[in-house]
């Protein structure tokens, strides 16, 4: 898989419609997310390394079109450094890559934050500028019915990996909910063999039909 078939496999949140998902990278380290022609870039800001230290930033540039991608270093004033790049800034960028969390991406709703999804956590290749292990591993879902008493909740999580999915499911006073789902006590469980998504509307007539006494 390369990055151009992952963003597009939703370009709109499924469940909601919102026209725009967020695109995370690194998100510990809050990236600036963007395209640049061909490039999907997440640059990082090295002076959080060390508060005293250099006022730099490095950025991910990942080619939409294949397995490449490159690092660029840029200054304060988010002008790119050309030729030489001083050794103490290298120095930081490796300290960031050695101490960040594993790379992978992320696409969010953050209209109606009932739907996720995750890649496999990347392998980045430095030497020879190749991403390996590019796949869709995570995605969820989030329902929400409201009866006459309460709201009926259905999360429906599935994984790539493993080809199985997981319902959750539980009722609940109010209708948020969001893709950080925190599964209250009285939440029941189903694993099943995977549940592809198809639409909002007949992905949740087929979890209504699964759980029919919820």
């Amino acid at each position: 898989m390369i990055l151009a078939e992952l963003m597009a496999k939703y370009k709109n949140c499924p469940v909601c419609g919102y026209f725009s998902l967020t695109t995370e990278f690194l998100s510990k380290s809050k990236p600036i997310i963007g395209y640049e022609e061909d490039y999907l870039y997440a640059i990082i800001d090295l002076r959080s390394l060390n508060k005293i230290g250099t006022d730099y930033k490095a950025g991910y540039f990942f080619s939409m079109k294949d397995d490449s991608f490159h690092i660029e270093f840029f200054t304060k004033h988010k002008e790119k450094l050309y030729n030489k790049i001083p050794l103490y800034i290298l120095d930081n960028f490796k300290e960031f890559t050695r101490n960040a969390s594993l790379p992978r991406f992320i696409r969010k709703c953050t209209s109606c934050h009932r739907f996720i999804m995750t890649s496999e956590n990347l392998t980045l290749d430095f030497k020879s500028g190749k991403v390996k292990k590019l796949s869709l591993m995570h995605e969820t879902f989030g329902f929400v019915t409201q009866t006459e008493t309460d709201y009926k909740v259905v999360v429906l999580s599935n994984f790539y990996d493993t080809q199985m999915s997981k319902v959750f499911y539980w009722r609940q006073d109010n209708g948020i909910i969001n893709y950080d789902y925190s599964f209250p006590i009285n939440s029941s469980q189903l694993s099943l063999p995977l549940i592809p998504f198809v639409s909002e509307e007949k992905t949740r007539e087929r979890l209504n039909g699964l759980l029919p006494f919820v």
